[in-house]
């Protein structure tokens, strides 16, 4: 059975890639964060809301610079998960 068919809730996966990546991003500048939604069948309005939320987190500047001093995964979560809503 697909890992998809098997969660129980959503989960994320951050990713931070050095050197960042040339990418057409609005901005023109390189990407180096990448965030990833794993959601379980079937989809809800659930894994819509946290999408949103996620995207309004990483339009903030002090947000993207918070996850680039991070040296640890913990950090990373401590970060996500205490952030200013």
């Amino acid at each position: 059975m697909p890992v998809w068919k098997r969660l129980e809730r959503i989960r994320l996966l951050y990713l931070r890639v050095v050197p960042a990546l040339a990418f057409d991003s609005p901005d023109g500048e390189p990407v180096s964060d990448i965030m990833a939604l794993m959601v379980p069948a079937p989809a809800t309005q659930e894994h819509l809301d946290v999408l949103a939320h996620v995207a309004s987190l990483f339009s903030e500047k002090a947000f993207r610079k918070a996850l680039h001093k991070c040296e640890q995964p913990g950090q990373v979560m401590e970060v996500i998960a205490n952030w200013p809503h």
